[in-house]
């Protein structure tokens, strides 16, 4: 910064900066100045040299004084605080400066500092207006910066609310949506549901990792994306390995598996990435409603039922809907929720069927055969609940409330007469599986009930892989050693190794009904024979079930078979019925 030099013939430069000094330090921390303290002495020096000018003019002339008090005001020396300070130092430090006294020039000086107070005073209110101005400008600016930022923010947020950040395709929020408009506006007759299922991902992700599982993502819906284009049908990724495409008014049954085989060949090519050739596949369900009384979770919940039975059918496969097949598949499920209660509720009764000896027609045992008494539905015969009941594993506990209630059936006919039946009980593959547990109910259920072992007979299937499994073979000798009677059921319907019949501890071959059924008088191929024989070189009973004609009966007695179990010697029936066999038999034998 430039000094002005002192006035001629007045005085030097250091009265001069004495008095910017002087006046820097009476007006220190009454207002911000930007500048260093160097720089504010000699930005007040030269004011003073001016001031000092004006106060030795000829003619005197104090309206410069005006503008120089603009300028302080203009350099940020600016407060009323600075304004007084300043008037205190020049009127004390100008007069001796001038070489004269306050006295003899007081009224310029006087005059001078009122010009400097008018001009500073403008300053402060031009000033004062220039910052209501800028804080004006500077608040509608940054108004507008915070709604551009907040409709950019908005618009992100409603963006990534609806779309799926991975694939960038709409999501299911956006789909649900634009289903429900579709129903709504009516703009369509029919819709059609195209349910995709990426049947390859899972294992992709097991074998390579979450990363390459993504990239396989990304690549399939891009692909899907750039086809559903090409149709002019929206789509959207429904849930992780789902996607889902939405036809408007398809053209029949044709048109949809066309745009299904389309999709198909689109993903079926594998995806090269990094390394590894990924193998893709999909399943497809598929569902046409009319837009008319259309329910949007329904038919949803129809594309999903839909795609897991084409999943059920194997990979790159479609499936329509069939509203047949899902009534029975909702029953199926209801049944299933419904059994664990009915075990609560104890719905689930026995009836017995007799098993007779064909030497004398002696009902020598009887089979313990489960029914259900729904409060809905009714009695069901066990083909309706036991595969359920498998499936659910509520078999377990079942089979413990079955073969409890058999036991003291059992029990109660012992004491009726001298040669009771006895009781034989299916026993299901996961009630084999639970070993300890199986061998820990028969033989507690044995002693509380007060039950001889041999009055009770568990029978397992052909197909319990018995021969595979330590553990059940373990289990049937734990049993068996009890003292209980095992029976091999279903004999012959299954595929089983014959090797392995001669070291099971069973009692008993139970024949499948089916080949009793296929024999007929007239045959001259029969496997009946075979099978006795199998089981008396095996030292084992044979029990040939499903027989219904006196002819079977006479035939089966003819090669030998032992026992026999079907309708012609006795339907399923009540215990009660049973009963009244055993009394009527014991009558007869007094």
């Amino acid at each position: 910064m430039i000094v002005e030099p002192a006035p001629r013939g007045f005085t030097d430069g250091s009265h001069i900066t004495r008095v910017a000094r002087a006046w820097a330090r009476a007006i220190a921390g009454a207002s911000y100045v930007p500048m260093a303290h160097v720089d504010i002495e000699l930005r007040l020096a030269g004011f003073t040299t001016r001031l000092l000018r004006v106060l030795t003019g000829q003619p005197f002339d104090p309206s410069p004084a005006t503008q120089i008090g603009v300028e302080l005001v203009e350099a940020h020396f600016a407060s009323p605080e600075t304004l007084g300070h300043t008037i205190s130092v020049l009127a004390d430090r100008l007069p001796p400066l001038a070489g004269t006294s306050l006295d003899s020039s007081g009224r310029r000086v006087m005059r001078l500092l009122s010009a400097l107070s008018v001009g500073y005073t403008r300053g402060l209110r031009e000033r004062t207006l220039d910052e209501q101005e800028s804080i004006r400008q500077a608040t509608v600016l940054a108004q507008l910066q915070t709604e551009h930022a907040l409709r950019e923010s908005q618009e992100a947020f409603r963006h990534a609310a609806v779309h799926d950040q991975l694939t960038g395709l709409p999501n299911r929020i956006f789909f649900e949506k634009q289903l429900a408009d579709l129903i709504e506006n009516g703009g369509a007759h029919h819709v059609a549901i195209c349910f995709i299922g990426i049947t390859s991902l899972q294992a992709i992700t097991d074998r390579f990792g979450h990363v390459l599982g993504d990239k396989a993502l990304t690549v399939t819906a891009d692909r899907l994306r750039t086809l559903a284009r090409s149709l002019g049908h929206p789509l959207a990724r429904f849930a992780g390995d789902q996607f889902v495409m939405l036809i408007e008014d398809p053209a029949g049954t044709p048109h949809l598996a066309g745009v299904a085989d389309q999709i198909i060949a689109t993903l079926s090519t594998p995806v090269h990435t990094d390394r590894h050739l990924l193998p893709m596949s999909a399943s497809i369900g598929l569902v046409d409603r009319p837009i008319a009384g259309m329910d949007a979770n329904d038919v949803m919940r129809a594309a999903g039922m839909t795609l897991q039975w084409a999943k059920a059918e194997g990979t790159n496969r479609w499936q329509l809907f069939d509203q047949a097949r899902s009534d029975r598949e909702i029953a199926k499920h209801a049944l299933t929720a419904d059994l664990a209660g009915g075990i609560d509720r104890d719905e689930f009764f026995l009836e017995y069927q007799p098993l007779v000896r064909l030497e004398d027609r002696a009902v020598i045992g009887v089979e313990a055969l489960v029914r259900w008494h729904h409060p809905r539905l009714g009695r069901l015969n066990p083909g309706r609940f036991i595969d359920l009941a498998e499936e659910s594993g509520q078999i377990v506990r079942l089979g413990g409330r079955l073969l409890d209630k058999a036991c003291r059936q059992a029990r109660e006919w012992a004491k009726l007469t001298d040669s009771p039946p006895y009781v034989s009980v299916n026993v299901a593959v996961p009630q084999l599986r639970d070993g300890a547990g199986l061998l820990r109910t028969v033989d507690n259920l044995l002693q509380e009930v007060g039950l001889a072992p041999e009055l009770l007979q568990l029978e397992i299937t052909e197909s319990a892989s018995i021969p595979d499994d330590p553990q059940l073979r373990r289990t049937l000798d734990d049993i068996a050693g009890l003292g209980v009677r095992l029976a091999l059921d279903d004999f012959g319907s299954g595929y089983s190794n014959l090797g392995y019949l001669q070291n099971l501890p069973v009692n008993q071959l139970k024949i499948d009904m089916q080949f009793v059924r296929d024999w007929k008088p007239s045959s001259t191929k029969s496997l009946l024979p075979s099978l006795v024989k199998l089981a008396h070189d095996l030292r084992l009973s044979a029990l040939a079930e499903g027989v219904e004609t006196l002819q079977q009966a006479e035939y089966l007695e003819s090669i030998g078979c032992d026992h026999v179990q079907g309708y012609y010697f006795g339907k399923p029936q009540a215990a009660s019925s049973i009963t009244s066999l055993l009394l009527e038999w014991s009558a007869e034998e007094l």
